[in-house]
């Protein structure tokens, strides 16, 4: 019966420590995330309760498909105002030839545009010490696109990639032959030497012209 109420009593522990930790845990951090053609949700941390100070949330996301864009639609905003957005922020940037700043936001006040962007984005949420509200929704999702500019921006962007990686490749192979050769000429080196010290000790040995018997007794 003690160690039932021992173990109740550890359970009862653990469930409280999860229970806090869920508490504490703001759910945002460097996330990475694929986009699809379904519509996929991203909210504020503790969203629709306020979100904590203090917060740099990051978002990676990245269309499953190589040629597409990412679109984005705000569906909710309540983030503190302030000028130029300076104190908590909702920052979007694209990855198309090289990042490229988007769009900063902060206010209550969500647009209707959508925005249609590369195939690589990255959203960062910012918060500071002062005042919380309950943040944002937006929604995002992946749409085909192969128009001639997106595929030879890729292609280009890809090809440099592959080109790099083939340079590499090639160094570390010729570095890899040439410690080879290295360490292969040494231990040739080695065992001549070896070889010749061999020689000339068999060759004092038997420089008396004696045999075993003949060389003792000459000693």
């Amino acid at each position: 019966m003690t160690a039932f109420y021992n173990n109740k009593e550890l359970f009862v522990l653990l469930n409280a420590i999860c229970a806090f930790s869920a508490a504490t845990d703001n759910g945002c951090g460097e996330v990475r995330r694929r986009a699809t053609e379904d519509p996929q949700n991203l909210t504020s941390p503790n969203f629709p309760l306020p979100y904590p100070r203090n917060t740099t949330c990051t978002w990676w996301i990245s269309s499953v498909y190589f040629y597409s864009d990412i679109y984005i639609e705000l569906k909710h905003l309540d983030i503190e105002d302030s000028n130029d957005c300076d104190d908590d922020s909702l920052t979007i940037y694209q990855h198309y030839k090289g990042d490229e700043f988007v769009v900063k936001i902060c206010g209550n006040e969500a647009s209707d545009e959508t925005l249609k962007l590369g195939r690589d984005v990255t959203i960062v949420f910012k918060t500071n010490n002062d005042i919380e509200r309950t943040g944002f929704v937006l929604q995002y999702y992946m749409v085909d696109d192969d128009s001639r500019e997106r595929d030879d921006y890729y292609t280009e962007r890809y090809s440099d990639h592959w080109f790099t990686v083939v340079v590499v490749v090639f160094v570390l192979i010729l570095v890899a032959l040439i410690i080879t050769i290295v360490f292969a000429c040494y231990f040739q080196r080695r065992q001549a030497r070896a070889q010749k010290q061999s020689n000339i000790e068999d060759i004092q040995f038997s420089g008396y012209g004696l045999d075993d018997d003949e060389y003792k007794t000459h000693i």
